[in-house]
């Protein structure tokens, strides 16, 4: 453990580790294993809420203080309701817990550590990600999943190991039951916007009892009939904007880090669920938590309502107790409709008697058995697909959104006499053409090219003249959160009389991002060049519609500040 140690000899502060406890041999035979399998007990602390008037836990205490050398801060409060309440005992201890600690990690009484040393794999992880913010996944069961349905964090328990940063983020372990949960969604938001931040941690082995085994009957029974309403609670929309709202906030502080910004701000307006990251008083990049209400809502009903799960509808509503057989009769119906709705549009085909019958019986084709698979598949597919358009309905909804967002501009009203930025996309061609546009207007002070670095030589050979190139560092799609800081500031400070943009044949959301990251260059200038030569600007309706960034940050805009300094980033 020399690697653990500071050069004055101080055990390095590693791990806080929270939890609430009412069993006090649990809890004693947990913290002897704890310090038994640590290669230097000092590393860690552990910090335990019990309730007011719990003489055993006391007692136990005051033992384990007397007899162990271990680092061990008691909280006591007052008793939480039910076991679906324990995530206010965990959100006690980290307020309480010594924020010097490196990593936090809840845990109950009823596990143990199998492996040897396990802290000296933890120090491994220290800065695994410099900018401080990831998970360690513990339980093998999710550790190698990648889970991308917010209904499939729910398996099973994990107890992540997080930095401190992480939490100083989230700000709790949880508002509701399911902490370990709620960390994975914060996860999942994130990796939705392109920063995969779980880690498996497989060197820790972690046994003991199964949660669960050491209830009673009565209790085994009433947190059964309990989870189904909790899970719901923590997978609802309230909770899930609460999600996306720590995601985005710990990505502003990833992006802070990456562009190596010493001195910014993070203010929020909750109203209109944006996230701004403030730098010398500017706008560096806003980011929004938003999410659809209505579709999660319709989608978490539905969820509700199919699955197969006891005590699925315990605890809800009269109202939605009625509602979901109504649901589950419709959803019936329409699914043997559709079944049935096959026979004729089969027999029309051509389709042989016993086909249809096999594909009556089973409606979706992925569950029909292997066996009967065979050429009569094979010629209906061929046939459904001749009927099928080329282009997805998703395809076409993408261009229409997209369409409407451009409106044509007459090219003698452009600010040719002022420097040109283009930002490159599509194939060389569409390049090439808007070059030789470009050629016809010699008063061009500068041009200015943002793309990829291994376009570089091609973009200079095929330039009327002179151009400054800047590289963007990632491959694939542009975003502005991936633009280096010293690029954003050297454009900004260009003064751009034209933003130029070349693929107009992007999807809807790839055209948002491209209008986010001009917007943060020089709002009001960005130009699509369309693929027949004529120029269009993104109509403002569509910035506003996606968010779009302030024009003035202050008081009036309903900013508030989101913390003191620690979401500053040191």
């Amino acid at each position: 453990m020399d690697g653990l140690l500071e050069e004055d000899d101080a055990p390095v502060k590693l791990l806080s580790i929270h939890l609430p406890s009412n069993k006090p041999l649990h809890f004693r035979r947990l913290v002897e294993n704890l310090v038994s399998t640590a290669a230097d007990p000092r590393c860690f602390e552990v910090v335990v809420k019990i309730d007011v008037g719990d003489a055993a836990m006391q007692q136990v205490i005051a033992e384990i203080r007397r007899d162990i050398p271990v680092n061990l801060t008691a909280v006591v409060s007052e008793r939480f309701p039910s076991y679906f309440h324990a995530y206010m005992g965990l959100n006690e201890c980290l307020r309480a817990s010594d924020p010097e600690y490196y990593f936090c990690w809840h845990i109950n009484d009823e596990i143990l550590i199998e492996t040897p040393h396990w802290d000296t794999a933890l120090a491994r992880y220290v800065d695994f990600f410099p900018d401080g913010f990831f998970r360690l996944k513990v339980d093998r069961r999710k550790m190698f999943y990648n889970f991308f349905d917010i209904e499939e964090i729910c398996g099973w328990a994990d107890y992540p190991i997080v930095p401190r940063r992480w939490l100083d983020a989230t700000e709790i372990w949880s508002p509701c039951h399911g902490a370990e949960v709620f960390q994975e969604g914060v996860a999942l938001y994130l990796a939705r916007a392109g920063y995969y931040r779980s880690i498996p941690f497989d060197e820790l082995v972690v046994g003991g009892d199964i949660p669960g085994k050491n209830l009673s009957p009565e209790k085994e029974l009433l947190r059964a009939q309990g989870i189904p309403l909790h899970w719901d609670l923590l997978m609802s929309v309230k909770v899930q904007e609460l999600m996306a709202r720590a995601a985005r906030k710990i990505q502003l502080l990833i992006i802070a880090h990456e562009h190596r910004l010493e001195e910014f701000e993070l203010r929020e307006d909750p109203r209109r669920r944006v996230i701004v990251l403030l730098y010398r008083g500017r706008v560096h990049v806003w980011l929004s938590y938003a999410i659809d209400h209505v579709r999660l809502s319709l989608r978490q009903f539905d969820h509700v309502a199919r699955r197969n799960v006891p005590w699925s509808l315990w605890g809800k509503p009269r109202a939605y107790r009625m509602a979901v057989p109504i649901y589950r009769a419709l959803w019936c119906g329409v699914t043997l409709a559709i079944a049935l709705l096959k026979v004729p549009v089969g027999l029309a085909m051509g389709v042989p008697w016993a086909a249809l019958v096999a594909a009556t019986r089973h409606p979706e084709w992925r569950s029909i058995p292997e066996e009967k698979m065979n050429s009569w598949f094979s010629a209906v597919r061929r046939r459904v697909l001749r009927m099928v358009p080329r282009w997805a309905m998703r395809a076409v909804l993408n261009l229409l959104r997209q369409d409407l967002a451009l409106a044509r501009v007459d090219p003698a009203k452009l600010a040719w006499d002022r420097p040109v930025l283009v930002l490159r996309s599509g194939n060389m061609g569409r390049m090439r053409a808007f070059f030789e546009e470009l050629a016809q207007h010699p008063q061009i002070p500068a041009l200015h090219v943002l793309s990829h670095a291994h376009d570089e030589d091609a973009i200079r050979a095929m330039a009327p003249r002179d151009i400054t190139f800047h590289a963007y560092p990632v491959p694939g799609r542009y975003w502005l959160e991936h633009v280096p800081a010293a690029i954003l500031e050297r454009l900004r400070s260009e003064g751009f009389g034209m933003l130029a943009f070349l693929d107009t044949g992007a999807a809807d959301d790839l055209l948002t991002e491209v209008d986010r990251l001009l917007t943060a260059i020089a709002e009001n200038r960005m130009i699509c060049f369309c693929d027949d030569g004529a120029f269009a600007a993104v109509v403002s309706r569509h910035r506003r519609a996606n968010s779009g960034r302030p024009d003035q940050i202050g008081d009036a805009w309903g900013l508030r500040e989101l913390g003191p300094a620690r979401d500053r980033h040191p």
